[in-house]
């Protein structure tokens, strides 16, 4: 059974994610009642971007090998890619209902759904 500190630690987790992989120190935290995502210069602690995603971004995984970010929207059933040279938005991706978390391994994003009851994986 998880604790309370538990589901915090994983509610944190799920907010936020960094890139450091394309010689920039970025971290991309979800704003789900703006239904957007901060860009943060990790270096100078201050908002370089806000991007906007779809209905309330839930969770966000930067990529290792691709300069890109995918992030759950939890109420539009969608992921969106976003092109971390640009700071844009560039696919949105249909997953299923309620996606609230999300891993990247290679070219593929594992999405994990409440509603659907079963993970999915989405490429751009």
């Amino acid at each position: 059974m998880r604790g309370p500190r538990s589901s915090l630690f994983c509610w944190l987790v799920s907010l936020l994610a960094t890139s450091a992989a394309w010689g920039q120190a970025s971290a991309y935290v979800t704003n789900g009642g703006s239904n957007n995502v901060s860009v943060i210069d990790t270096a100078t602690n201050t908002v370089t971007a806000t991007i906007n995603a779809g209905s309330f971004p839930h969770a966000v995984a930067v990529s290792d090998d691709a300069p890109l970010a995918y992030v759950a929207n939890r109420d539009s059933a969608t992921v969106s890619v976003i092109d971390n040279d640009i700071n844009s938005v560039t696919a949105t991706i249909a997953v299923g209902s309620s996606p609230f978390g999300i891993a990247v391994s290679g070219s593929r994003a594992y999405v994990a759904n409440t509603g659907s009851g079963w993970p999915r994986w989405a490429a751009p």
